[in-house]
């Protein structure tokens, strides 16, 4: 039998489950999906079939959706979704306080 973690990677066509974030602002709302890695980690691709997977369900439950690859200094912040691209028309470099803030203020 398949674990929970297991599963979700074979639904999702393989990306690991440790990079996936729901989140939260201040009032524990969920107010974004992201796909969170190291800048060492492989590039991030939107086109990849577990991505765009979440990207429909994150359009139909009205989430925006977004690729962070981050590093010691800033996060470079990826929309992928029509609710996210509402947020953010192109890829973003952000240090930690501005990513703190937009995700505090993230509502499509």
């Amino acid at each position: 039998m398949l674990t929970d973690e297991q599963m979700f990677e074979k639904i999702f066509c393989g990306f690991n489950v440790q990079h996936f974030d729901i989140m939260l602002n201040e009032a524990d709302e969920t107010v974004a999906l992201c796909i969170s890695q190291d800048e060492t980690e492989a590039p991030l691709t939107p086109d990849h079939p577990g991505y765009i997977l979440v990207a429909t369900f994150a359009d139909n439950v009205g989430l925006p959706f977004f690729l962070v690859r981050y590093d010691d200094e800033s996060r470079h912040v990826t929309p992928v979704n029509n609710n996210a691209y509402e947020l953010l028309p192109e890829t973003k470099s952000m240090n930690q306080d501005e990513w703190e803030r937009f995700i505090e203020n993230c509502t499509v």
